[in-house]
């Protein structure tokens, strides 16, 4: 598991130069985020959860306001191709309205059959 990680923190690297990492947690400036959300879907991962910081002088402060869990919406999933592009719309759509200039995010992901 952990080969898989390092192999997909590399891939990440490459593709989204600009990600912030801090502990085991990677978070996507805002202007990334559409291609980021374009990858999950290319990548058959789902994205279930969604949280907004701050991020002004290196330092990252929480936005309650910016949270979206989407969880609930997996525990039955019978189609994942359906319930993937479902929900990673329902990320594009969260974001539409959040545009804000000095925001990062970090994401719930799921991969098919975990």
């Amino acid at each position: 598991m952990n080969l898989i990680r390092n192999l997909m923190k590399e891939s990440l690297e490459q593709l989204f130069p600009d990600v912030i990492y801090r502990s085991n947690s990677m978070y996507f400036r805002v202007e990334t985020v559409p291609k980021f959300i374009d990858w999950c879907d290319e990548s058959n991962i789902m994205i279930v959860g969604i949280e907004g910081f701050e991020f002004e002088d290196n330092v990252i402060k929480p936005r309650l306001d910016l949270i979206a869990d989407f969880s609930s919406a997996t525990e039955n999933i019978e189609h994942w191709d359906l319930s993937r592009k479902l929900l990673n719309q329902a990320a594009r759509n969260f974001f539409e309205t959040n545009h804000v200039k000095d925001l990062v995010f970090n994401f719930v992901l799921k991969e098919v059959g975990i």
